[in-house]
């Protein structure tokens, strides 16, 4: 699909990281789509979805104290799209952009592209955004391939839960619920 400029020169490109993984593509599916436990390759998150579109989708802390990002699923084609509306719950911004995940077998290696797009410049935090799909993408592949993530990331994730107090209140599970609620009303 050809994207057409945008007249009102808000709109920031499209963010698009990709990596080979040697293994099946319903094996990477499988770990992308994973609902209701830890996905170690997305910083330690539990997503929970229908995976149905139209329907909502969170990603939590392994407490589900705190919800990191919410949006509701656009696309759903297993093994090859995952596509969902996309909200960092400490943007400063309303504004949701969309993640699409692509999957395609290649011999013995399965591709994963994902495009994060619908950025404007409404959006601060665009710059730093395109860094962490390198990584997911990266721990994915370490996580698929060797059956887990680094050494090091496993102490990343035990200080980010030891310093989750000093994260924004607009994070905690039971403040998105009060917000969510208060939308619907």
């Amino acid at each position: 699909m050809k994207r057409q400029p945008d007249p009102t020169g808000e709109a920031l490109p499209d963010q698009v990281a990709s990596i080979r993984i040697r293994a099946p593509i319903e094996r990477v599916w499988r770990e992308i789509t994973k609902i209701g436990r830890v996905q170690k390759a997305v910083y330690n998150t539990i997503l929970e979805t229908s995976l149905i579109p139209g329907e909502p989708l969170r990603y939590y802390n392994p407490g589900k104290s705190r919800v990191f990002v919410m949006g509701d699923i656009v696309e759903c084609e297993p093994p090859t799209v995952f596509s969902h509306t996309y909200w960092f719950t400490t943007w400063r911004t309303d504004k949701p952009t969309l993640v699409t995940w692509r999957l395609a077998q290649d011999g013995d290696e399965c591709i994963v592209t994902v495009t994060h797009s619908g950025w404007t410049k409404e959006h601060k935090e665009y710059g730093s955004t395109g860094k962490g799909w390198a990584q997911i993408l990266a721990l994915l592949k370490a996580l698929v391939e060797g059956g887990d993530v680094p050494a090091r990331t496993h102490l990343a994730y035990a200080l980010m839960g030891w310093f989750s107090f000093l994260l924004p209140e607009r994070t905690l599970t039971t403040h998105v619920d009060a917000h969510s609620k208060s939308e619907t009303r």
